[in-house]
């Protein structure tokens, strides 16, 4: 349909942006089931370990929240400290402690890991992606709009690499920092 309905040259950027926007959702999607699955299987094992009720169900919807980007931990922890206050209140402290241990562990270790730069994304950009996103969608926007704006940056980088080649801009000018010199703003 693409191919009939635009110019061959149209089309072809048509299919390139679909294909590099199914990409990059597919490696978010993918990454962020990978990362609730570890992160229930950890919980799990160390609820288990510390005798903590309800293990099986805290490390699952632990999982689950694992994969709503920035607040899904938060939703995650605070329910886990209600169940756990009910249930046991003697272990809450212990909970709680175990959850940002595991949270700083899957943060800083096992999700760059598994997610690496696939996102191709600056940690700001992602910042505002879930910010815009969820004041615009709620938890859903939360979800999509980091990958939308993985692909309208990566689109944006692509754009600014081919005017700089074509404007014969010498790379050491973009790719390090100038010096200060004065004169080049009397030119």
């Amino acid at each position: 349909v693409v191919y009939a309905s635009f110019a061959e040259k149209t089309a072809d950027k048509i299919m390139y942006i679909t294909g590099m926007t199914r990409d990059v959702f597919k490696g978010f999607i993918s990454g962020q089931c990978v990362d609730g699955i570890i992160n229930a299987i950890l919980f799990f094992i160390i609820l288990t370990i510390l005798g903590i009720p309800y293990a099986v169900m805290l490390s699952i919807f632990t999982g689950f929240m694992a994969m709503i980007p920035i607040i899904g931990s938060f939703i995650g922890a605070g329910v886990g400290v209600i169940i756990v206050l009910i249930m046991d209140p003697s272990q809450v402290l212990y909970f709680i402690i175990l959850y940002i241990v595991v949270q700083q562990l899957d943060g800083n270790v096992i999700y760059p890991l598994i997610a690496g730069n696939s996102m191709g994304l600056p940690s700001i950009w992602v910042l505002m992606a879930v910010t815009v996103g969820g004041s615009m969608m709620g938890i859903l926007g939360m979800i999509l709009f980091i990958p939308i704006c993985s692909v309208l940056y990566q689109l944006t980088r692509h754009y600014v690499l081919r005017r700089l080649d074509d404007n014969d801009v010498d790379k050491e000018k973009w790719e390090k920092p100038l010096e200060l010199d004065a004169d080049v703003l009397d030119k």
